[in-house]
C-alpha cells in the first residue's frame, strides 16, 4: 500500500501529535527534553515493525516533501537571526564562545578515534561528535543526508538521530544539575529584567495572517534561491550544501528587510521553522 504525498504528510502531522500527547503525560520524557518528533516517530516504527512482523500489510510513504521541510527549517532559522542583537551578547558572547571551542574539538577527536576503532568511516565520529551533541537533531539529520548521498554511507541517518537524542538525555542528567549548583553558589540573578515588560508586551500580541504571510514568503523565497545556488556550485572544490545556503539567505532576508517598507515577524518565522522540523523528524523516525 502506497500512501500519497498529502495523505503521508498527514500521517506525520498525527504522529508529531500523538508525540507531543505523549510528551505531555510522560513526566520523563519531557523532564530530559525528548523532542515530540522523535517520541511520535519512535513509537510509530515500533508499531508499525510489530505489525509488519505479524502480518503481510506494508505501507510506503511517499516522502517527496521532507527534504523541503528541512531546508525551511534551515531558512527560518536564518529568518530568525537578527544580527544586530549580536551586540547586545557583549564580552560574555564571547567568553561562551571561547570556551565552547575546546568541547567541539574533543567532541569531534573522540568521535572520530572511536570510528576509527571500530573500522569505521571518520564522518561517522563526526556525526557522533559536534555535529549532532551541538547542532542537535535538525542539523545532525542535514549533515547524514548530505553524507549519505555523497560519501554512500549507511546507516548514517540512524546514527545521528540516536546521537542526537542521547545528547539530549545526558544533557539534561549532567547540565541541569551543574548550572542550579552554579547558580546558587554564586549566587547568580538575570540582568534581563528591563526588556521583560516590553517582551511580555510583545508577547502579548498574536500573529497576524500578514506576519505569516511574509515569513512564508521568505522563508520559501530562500529555499527557491538557495536550492538554486547548491545546484549551480555543487562542481566546485568545496561543496556548499543546500540548508546552508537556505540559512545564509534566510539570515540576509531578515537583516535586509529593515531597510524596506515592509516588516517581518520573527515568532512567525521561529513558528513556521519549529513545524517544519517537527514533520521533518516525524518522517524521518517513521
Amino acid at each position: 500500500m502506497t500512501l500519497d504525498p498529502l495523505v503521508s504528510l498527514l500521517v506525520a502531522v498525527v504522529v508529531l501529535l500523538i508525540g507531543t500527547a505523549v510528551n505531555r503525560r510522560v513526566g520523563l520524557l519531557s523532564r530530559y527534553n525528548i523532542p515530540d518528533p522523535i517520541t511520535g516517530g519512535l513509537l510509530f516504527a515500533t508499531v508499525a515493525s510489530v505489525v509488519w512482523a505479524l502480518t503481510d500489510f506494508r505501507v510506503t510513504f511517499d516522502q517527496t516533501i521532507k527534504p523541503v521541510l528541512l531546508l525551511m527549517f534551515f531558512a527560518g532559522v536564518g529568518m530568525c537571526a537578527d544580527l544586530s542583537k549580536l551586540k547586545q551578547g557583549g564580552k560574555a558572547l564571547v567568553i561562551f564562545l571561547v570556551v565552547l571551542l575546546p568541547f567541539i574539538i574533543v567532541q569531534n577527536a573522540v568521535g572520530i578515534s572511536v570510528a576509527k576503532l571500530f573500522d569505521l568511516h571518520p564522518i561517522f565520529g563526526l556525526v557522533g561528535g559536534s555535529i549532532t551533541l551541538v547542532g542537535g537533531h535538525g542539523t545532525g539529520a542535514a549533515y547524514a543526508e548530505r553524507f549519505a548521498e555523497v560519501n554512500n554511507l549507511q546507516t548514517v541517518m540512524e546514527l545521528s538521530m540516536t546521537v542526537a537524542t542521547l545528547g539530549l538525555i545526558i544533557g539534561g542528567i549532567i547540565a541541569g544539575p551543574v548550572a542550579e549548583y552554579l547558580i546558587k553558589r554564586h549566587n547568580l540573578r538575570s540582568q534581563a529584567v528591563a526588556g521583560a515588560t516590553t517582551s511580555r508586551v510583545e508577547e502579548a500580541v498574536p500573529i497576524s495572517p500578514v506576519g505569516m504571510a511574509g515569513s512564508l514568503a521568505g522563508i520559501l523565497a530562500a529555499v527557491v534561491v538557495g536550492r538554486w545556488l547548491a545546484a549551480k556550485f555543487s562542481g566546485g572544490t568545496i561543496t556548499i550544501p543546500a540548508f546552508l545556503w537556505c540559512m545564509l539567505l534566510g539570515v540576509a532576508i531578515r537583516n535586509l528587510v529593515p531597510f524596506t517598507p515592509l516588516r517581518m515577524d520573527d515568532r512567525a518565522s521561529d513558528l513556521i521553522s519549529g513545524v517544519c522540523l517537527g514533520l521533518f523528524l516525524v518522517m524521518t523516525m517513521m
